[in-house]
């Protein structure tokens, strides 16, 4: 849903948006969105079969600025191959900065030797999160979805810039 009215004090206010803390075009708000996306569990490689107990994606976009908050879930999950992802976003990253996530996930989620913990990236140019295992001193790498449980869940939020 976009803005209908806006009634700030000392502020002008635009037909298409509006200016706040002056009217250069930088403080130009043109855009404010919400809505609803299905996030689907996926992988790089072959994907899997999934069968969900809940799909839930939700987004709020100011401007070029999208957070999408996250709640996948499912019973069983068997024949994929490569990273596990989520797809299904509804933006694109448009910028080289993946974003930053806060996670939340089942033990269905195991780590290879060394790695202790979850995070995701959008790719760029893409409205794909990828799942990354890092650890103390470690750079991130894919997880792979055949170590993935058969059932579990993850919810998560990230903040991207969109293309």
């Amino acid at each position: 849903t976009r803005f209908k009215d806006l009634h700030l004090s000392q502020y002008v206010i635009a037909h298409q948006g509006a200016f706040l803390g002056g009217n250069a075009s930088a403080n130009h708000l043109d855009e404010y969105e919400e809505g609803t996306f299905t996030p689907v569990l996926n992988s790089s490689g072959t994907a899997p079969t999934v069968t969900y107990t809940s799909q839930k994606g939700r987004y709020t976009k100011v401007g070029d600025l999208v957070t999408i908050l996250v709640d996948c879930r499912w019973s069983a999950n068997s024949g994929g191959t490569g990273n596990t992802t989520i797809t299904g976003l509804p933006f694109s990253n448009g910028d080289s900065y993946a974003g930053a996530t806060v996670f939340e996930h089942s033990s269905a989620w195991s780590y290879a030797s060394g790695r202790t913990n979850l995070s995701a990236e959008v790719n760029q140019s893409a409205g794909i999160v990828t799942f990354l295992q890092n650890g103390s001193g470690l750079s991130g790498v894919g997880y792979d979805i055949t170590t993935l449980g058969a059932a579990g869940y993850v919810i998560f939020s990230v903040t991207f810039k969109t293309a």
